[in-house]
C-alpha cells in the first residue's frame, strides 16, 4: 500500500502541480486574459487527480471458484508476467505458444511459484485452422475460459516499401486476425455464463501516426478501435473488454526512460485494470499525459514527434510476447 500511495502522490505531484501553478499564474498576473488557460489548467489538475485516485483503488481481484485464464503468448514478455500474476492469485492457467520447450520451462516456473494448475498447449495461433482447433481442445479438456489474454503481438521497424511482404502479413495475421477470431469464438460462452474478461495487449503507438512503424501502428490502432467497440457492446452482459496500451518496454532499449516501462510494470497495471473494468489502460502518468495532450496537436507536428520517437527506439523487431 505504501508503494501504491507513493506512486499516486508522485503522479499527482507532477501533473496536478503544473495545473495548479498555471491556475495561480492566471489569477495573479493575467486575471483578464487568456481565459482558455483556465480550462487547460483545470484539465491538468483533473488529470493528476484521476491518476491519484486510480492508484488508490482497491483492485484486488474477485476469485471465481475454478476460474481459468487463457493466455496467448504466455511464455515471454507481458504474457509471462500476466501468467505469474494470475498464478499468484490462485487462478488456473492455460498457456498457448508455439515453442514446446519454452512452454515446458514456463510451466515448471509457474508451478514453482505456486500455480494450482497449468495447461500448456503447443500451437502456433497464426496458422489458418489453429484457433478452431484450440477451441475444440479446450472443450475436450472440459475447460471454460473466464479470462482471455491476447498478449501475442509483433512489431517491426522499417520503411514501408522496404518491409518484406510476408512481414506485413505476419503483422496483420497475428495482431489482428488472431485476436478478432479467437475473441469471437470464446465470447458467446462468456456472455451465456454472464461473466468473463477479455484483455488485448496493444500499444501507446495506437494513438499516434506511425512513420517507420506504419503497418504495426495500423494493426494496434485496429486493436484499440475493436476493443473500445467491444467494451460498449458488452455493457450489461457481465463481460468486459480492456485494451492495455504500454509505452516502449525496457527490452526495446529506448533512450527515453519517461515513456518506457518493464513488462512486469505494464502487466501489473493491465491486471488491475481488468478487475476495474477499464476500457483503455495506459501504464504510466507520463504516457497518459502524452496521449491526452497529443490529441490537441496539429497532424504535421504529431507526425514529426512520432518519427522522433520511432528513431529513438533502437530495435528492429519488437515482440511483446510470442
Amino acid at each position: 500500500m505504501k508503494e501504491v500511495f507513493s506512486r499516486a502522490v508522485s503522479g499527482y505531484s507532477y501533473v496536478g502541480a503544473v495545473g495548479a501553478a498555471m491556475t495561480l499564474y492566471d489569477l495573479i498576473w493575467w486575471p483578464k486574459f487568456f481565459p482558455s488557460w483556465y480550462l487547460i489548467s483545470f484539465w491538468m489538475i483533473l488529470l493528476g487527480l484521476r491518476f491519484y485516485l486510480r492508484q488508490l483503488v482497491d483492485s484486488k481481484p474477485l476469485h471465481y471458484r475454478g476460474a481459468t485464464a487463457l493466455i496467448i503468448g504466455g511464455t515471454s514478455g507481458i504474457g509471462f508476467e500476466f501468467a505469474k500474476l494470475f498464478a499468484r492469485d490462485g487462478y488456473k492457467l492455460v498457456l498457448v505458444a508455439k515453442d514446446t520447450k519454452e512452454l515446458q520451462v514456463t510451466t515448471q516456473e509457474l508451478q514453482r511459484i505456486g500455480a494450482i494448475s497449468v495447461e500448456p498447449i503447443a500451437m502456433d495461433p497464426s496458422q489458418p485452422t489453429a484457433l478452431e482447433e484450440l477451441v475444440v481442445e479446450l472443450k475436450r479438456r472440459n475447460i471454460n475460459v473466464d479470462f482471455l489474454i491476447n498478449s501475442a503481438i509483433v512489431g517491426k521497424k522499417s520503411l514501408f516499401w522496404e518491409m518484406a511482404p510476408e512481414a506485413n502479413e505476419e503483422h496483420i495475421n497475428l495482431n489482428c486476425r488472431v485476436v478478432t477470431q479467437l475473441t469471437r469464438l470464446l465470447l458467446p460462452d462468456m456472455i451465456k455464463l454472464g461473466r468473463g474478461k477479455v484483455l488485448n495487449v496493444g500499444s501507446i503507438a495506437a494513438f499516434f501516426p506511425g512513420p517507420l512503424f506504419s503497418v504495426y501502428i495500423a494493426t494496434v490502432s485496429y486493436l484499440l478501435a475493436l476493443s473500445e467497440a467491444l467494451a460498449e457492446e458488452l455493457r450489461g452482459t457481465g463481460v468486459t473488454c480492456t485494451i492495455l496500451c504500454p509505452g516502449p518496454l525496457t527490452k526495446a532499449q529506448t533512450k527515453n526512460p519517461l515513456i518506457s516501462s518493464s513488462a512486469r510494470e505494464a502487466a501489473l497495471e493491465g491486471y488491475k485494470s481488468i478487475f476495474r473494468g477499464d476500457t483503455v489502460t495506459i501504464p504510466g502518468w507520463t504516457n497518459w499525459a502524452m496521449v491526452a495532450v497529443s490529441q490537441f496537436l496539429p497532424l504535421g507536428l504529431r507526425l514529426k514527434l512520432s518519427k522522433m520517437l520511432a528513431l529513438d527506439i533502437s530495435f528492429q523487431t519488437m515482440v511483446q510476447s510470442e
